[in-house]
């Protein structure tokens, strides 16, 4: 898939996310792996992930609005294969901003969050999305 990552809608960034996942062995989508699967090719240069930022904040007022697991919680940076802290503190301070309680532990919320969201399927995703369309 070769698609230029600011444009993607919320249901193709998170179909993007819900296939790397699915594909990977630890069940979770790095921001390199998510590039090369959208753009075919290894990202050139050190801040490319920030091209994802549009499509992130989009995806997370959808999984929101259609009460979906915050499927952002599956990206993890690719050698710890976690959320970096600073990762975790914006996911949840989007959360909060949109009024979801994330208790005491914001990393233990995110990672409950990616638990419920690996066990989405494209089907599930997509039967959400054109629900909310009617």
């Amino acid at each position: 898939m070769s698609a230029q990552s600011e444009c993607l809608s919320p249901y193709e960034f998170g179909a993007a996310i819900l296939t790397v996942a699915q594909n990977s062995l630890d069940g979770r989508a790095s921001y390199t792996d998510l590039w090369v699967y959208l753009h075919g090719e290894v990202p050139t240069y050190a801040s490319f992930f920030r091209k994802f930022s549009r499509p992130f904040s989009q995806l997370g007022r959808a999984c929101v609005e259609l009460k979906l697991p915050y499927i952002g919680a599956l990206i993890v940076a690719k050698r710890s294969r976690k959320p970096s802290k600073a990762a975790v503190d914006n996911m949840a301070d989007f959360i909060k901003a949109h009024g979801i309680a994330t208790g005491r532990d914001a990393r233990e919320y995110l990672d409950e969050q990616a638990k419920l969201a690996a066990a989405l399927t494209i089907e599930d995703l997509t039967q959400a999305f054109r629900q909310a369309a009617l």
